[in-house]
C-alpha cells in the first residue's frame, strides 16, 4: 500500500514538472488593438524590439468603429504619445489601388486581423487583401488583388526625392528617412506627380507632395519589401 502511494506521488510530481517545463505561447494573449481608438495613440502593426520599421495602416475609424477609411500603409509610427497612433500618416506610404481612381479605401473592422508581428485587412473599394509583417530593418507587404487583371500601387513620399532604377525604388524624405523598395515582379509602367501635376518622363524626381504610380500586369498576389 505504501509502495503504491509512493509511486502515485512520484507520478503526480513528474506530471507537474513536465507541465512546468512546457513553454507557453504568451503571444496568444496579446491584443494589438488595445489603445488604437480614442486617446491611446497606439498604432496597429508589426514591429520588433529595437526595430527600425514600425509598419502599419494610416487610417480613420467611423464614429461607431465598425468601419473606416485607410489612406495607406506607412513604415514609421509612434505609440503612446502625442503624434502617435494609426491616425498619423507616418513616412513612406504605400497603397494598392485599382485604376488609380481612389487614393484611399473603405474597410470594415470585422476584416481587420492582428497578432504580434502580423496585420491583415481587406480593402473594400478594390477589393484587395493586405498582409503586413516586419523584420528589424524591413517591412514586408503582401497584396492579393481579387478582381482585376492588373495591379496599381501608389507611393506617397510627400517632400523629398524618389528614384527608379530598373525594378527598384529608392529615395528619402525631408525627415531623413531613407529607403529601398523591391517588388516580387517587375512593373509594366510608372509615372510621377508633384503637387498633383504630372511630371514628364523621368526616373528621378525631387520636389513637394511626390506621388509615384506603378502598374503591374497579372494581378493576383504580390509581395513588396522595403528596407530602411
Amino acid at each position: 500500500m505504501k509502495i503504491s502511494a509512493f509511486l502515485l506521488l512520484i507520478s503526480v510530481l513528474a506530471s507537474i514538472i513536465q507541465l512546468k517545463a512546457q513553454p507557453r505561447d504568451f503571444t496568444k494573449l496579446v491584443n494589438p488593438f488595445i489603445g488604437t481608438v480614442g486617446s491611446g495613440n497606439t498604432f496597429t502593426g508589426p514591429v520588433l524590439p529595437y526595430g527600425m520599421v514600425q509598419l502599419g495602416p494610416y487610417l480613420s475609424y467611423s464614429s461607431d468603429h465598425k468601419s473606416g477609411t485607410i489612406y495607406g500603409f506607412s513604415h514609421t509610427h509612434l505609440s503612446g504619445m502625442a503624434g502617435g497612433g494609426n491616425g498619423v500618416a507616418g513616412d513612406i506610404l504605400f497603397l494598392p489601388l485599382h485604376d488609380d481612381i481612389h487614393l484611399n479605401s473603405k474597410f470594415q473592422t470585422i476584416n481587420e486581423k492582428a497578432q504580434p508581428g502580423y496585420y491583415k485587412v481587406l480593402l473594400d473599394d478594390n477589393p484587395i487583401d493586405v498582409e503586413l509583417t516586419a523584420t528589424t530593418r524591413v517591412g514586408l507587404h503582401k497584396y492579393t488583388f481579387q478582381k482585376s487583371d492588373h495591379a496599381d500601387i501608389l507611393l506617397k513620399l510627400e517632400n523629398g526625392e524618389l528614384r527608379v532604377n530598373g525594378d527598384e525604388l529608392s529615395g528619402c524624405n525631408t525627415n531623413r528617412v531613407y529607403f529601398v523598395a523591391k517588388f516580387s515582379r517587375p512593373f509594366k509602367s510608372f509615372l510621377f506627380t508633384s503637387n498633383n501635376k504630372l511630371v514628364k518622363e523621368t526616373n528621378t524626381i525631387k520636389g513637394a507632395d511626390i506621388k509615384g504610380f506603378f502598374r503591374f500586369d497579372n494581378a493576383g498576389a504580390m509581395l513588396k519589401k522595403r528596407g530602411t
